[in-house]
């Protein structure tokens, strides 16, 4: 957190959605802090959970856990904010059975790849305050109840994309809005991660986001390689690129192309040895993000007129070996 911001630490009551990686390790960071953390899930095995940190630690998750189905609208009126860290295929599913329960003075934080999870809360929850996030923490569940911390990376946070009315926008919700007018338990959030920051310009982080997994992990999934064997298939990767910088540049996002090249680059490189999420969920059979990396490229360039050949035969073929497995 930047050391000129009111972290507003006072004792925040905080929700979050499910047991995932991402979600656990922020519920650690909060409890550590000195907040109250609910772990919302779909069932009623209560769970102790443990986090491996970077330096070998072993340390227990003082978190509550409540389950999902059994909540009324009291319940969720007692958090001060509602952290959705959630894959794409979980989200909608998950509006259908809560967002008549949430009350519109609750905050919203999603956190997942894409920008089509922002746009589907934009419609359930129009009324809500709602903030998109996006974070380079390296967090793997090594089991059922424990998560390992690899490397803390950052945790950027901004308001949503969508306004009120359900558009998309490429610019920044409300983002004239100073740090200090939101909500006191996200600025506890931002105080308790290490390298949080609050980004009025969100949207920017989000679409490079974006670019690289729509870049690396369709790819990685149709290969079934690790992400720096991508460069195996350079007219797939050097094709695929280009069609991303081309909806951006058409999407008038503000992003220099030659920038995002070399950072896309980058990831690879960096994460040479990696699979993918992508790759992970569909060699398990899976549901994957697909459609929520790759689908709202794909509309936007349908809307522009932008011929998209490769994107459009990965997400064909993906989409058919995902279909026959889940429909098997």
């Amino acid at each position: 957190m930047a050391a000129s911001m009111n972290p507003k630490s006072e004792r925040k009551h905080i929700g979050v959605i499910g047991c995932g990686a991402i979600g656990l390790s922020l519920t650690h960071l909060l409890c550590k802090s000195g907040h109250d953390c609910t772990v919302l899930t779909r069932d009623d095995s209560q769970q102790t959970f443990t986090v491996l940190t970077p330096d070998g630690k072993s340390e227990t998750i003082a978190t509550a856990q409540r389950v999902l189905k059994t909540l009324t609208t009291e319940d969720f009126d007692r958090f001060d904010l509602l952290i959705v860290p959630v894959k794409h295929y979980q989200l909608a599913p998950l509006l259908a059975d809560i967002a008549h329960l949430l009350p519109q003075r609750l905050p919203l934080l999603l956190l997942q790849n894409g920008v089509g999870g922002d746009e589907l809360i934009g419609k359930y929850l129009a009324r809500n305050p709602r903030f998109v996030g996006i974070t380079t923490d390296a967090v793997v569940k090594t089991g059922a109840s424990c998560i390992k911390v690899n490397a803390r990376g950052e945790l950027l946070i901004g308001y949503s994309l969508v306004s009120e009315s359900g558009n998309l926008s490429t610019e920044n919700v409300g983002a004239q809005a100073h740090y200090q007018q939101m909500p006191s338990a996200m600025h506890g959030l931002i105080a308790a991660h290490p390298n949080a920051h609050w980004k009025a310009n969100i949207a920017q982080y989000v679409y490079r986001k974006l670019a690289v997994n729509a870049v690396i992990n369709p790819i990685s999934a149709r290969y079934r390689c690790k992400n720096g064997e991508i460069r195996n298939y350079p007219e797939l990767l050097n094709g695929l690129k280009q069609e991303v910088f081309a909806i951006y540049t058409h999407l008038n996002l503000g992003l220099n192309i030659s920038e995002l090249n070399a950072y896309i680059d980058e990831v690879i490189a960096l994460t040479a040895e990696n699979y993918s999420s992508m790759y992970q969920d569909i060699t398990h059979q899976r549901p994957s993000e697909l459609d929520g990396i790759l689908s709202s490229l794909l509309q936007k360039a349908a809307q522009e007129n932008i011929q998209v050949p490769f994107m459009q035969s990965l997400f064909d073929d993906l989409q058919a070996e995902i279909s026959a497995y889940l429909n098997a």
